[in-house]
């Protein structure tokens, strides 16, 4: 946190889909649920960072943790978003099935 290297290495990043994808399987619900779930563990990680100011200098670290959780709410209701849509696509397609033919029998006459 605090520099512009990468926040996670490309094992944690496989990581990080793979426990997405264990929960959902549409590919756009994956996707957000990959940032919610990046943005928690950044968010953790950020907990620990304090403001400190000496002589003239100050560095407010502590304002991480507050742009993370505003970060996080909104791709938590992105993920929500996707999952519903995600379902409500689901629906769709098992609605456009035409019923079931139904076999009459015709008694002899």
């Amino acid at each position: 946190m605090g520099d512009a290297g990468t926040a996670f290495s490309d094992e944690e990043i496989n990581d990080i889909f793979d426990e997405a994808g264990e929960v959902y399987t549409d590919t756009q619900v994956i996707k957000a649920a990959t940032r919610v779930i990046g943005l928690r563990r950044l968010l953790a990680s950020s907990a620990k960072l304090t403001d400190y100011a000496q002589n003239h200098t100050r560095e407010s670290a502590s304002q991480v943790f507050e742009h993370l959780s505003s970060m996080l709410e909104m791709w938590t209701g992105e993920l929500d978003t996707a999952a519903e849509d995600a379902a409500t696509e689901g629906a769709v397609k098992l609605g456009a099935l035409r019923p079931f033919a139904r076999l009459r029998e015709y008694p002899d006459a």
